[in-house]
């Protein structure tokens, strides 16, 4: 019973305390609040676009780069190859794409570099005098920086 007096006690003085700092006018924080939890917040819906399993990664890509591929293997206009939807969902993926994206540079250098460019905010190629090279100089980055193994 007396440590709870003690406690009241201590409340009745840190309440005056307030009232004094109050009248003082000094700027009293309202008290935190624990976060609430919530599924289907913003941050939730987030983390599950973003924070995504490798393999079903691996396989959105493989589909809208199939998707692009197909709808832009005649098509010469660099506007409307990097303008595609699916080409721009892949730079939407940022940088979780990476890795597939500098796979499929090996194969098909001039047509990534775009998105790579997009997907980084600088171009690690600049300068280089051809695709191949240019190729060879994104890939070394991408396993400089993990996005790659040196397998």
């Amino acid at each position: 019973m007396q440590r709870a007096m003690a406690t009241i006690g201590q409340i009745k003085a840190a309440s005056a305390m307030t009232s004094v700092k109050m009248a003082m006018g000094a700027r009293i924080s309202p008290p935190m609040q624990a976060p609430t939890v919530d599924p289907t917040g913003a941050f939730y819906r987030l983390a599950r676009t973003y924070l995504r399993p490798q393999a079903e990664l691996a396989d959105r890509f493989s589909k809208l780069a199939k998707q692009w591929e197909d709808d832009t293997a005649f098509t010469s206009a660099l506007d409307e190859i990097v303008i595609h939807q699916d080409y721009q969902e892949i730079i939407g993926m940022g940088p979780q794409a990476l890795p597939f994206v500098l796979r499929r540079v090996k194969a098909d250098p001039a047509r990534w570099f775009w998105a790579l460019r997009a997907i980084v905010g600088h171009d690690v190629a600049a300068g280089a005098r051809d695709a191949d090279t240019a190729a060879d100089l994104w890939i070394a980055w991408g396993r400089d920086n993990g996005y790659l193994s040196y397998s």
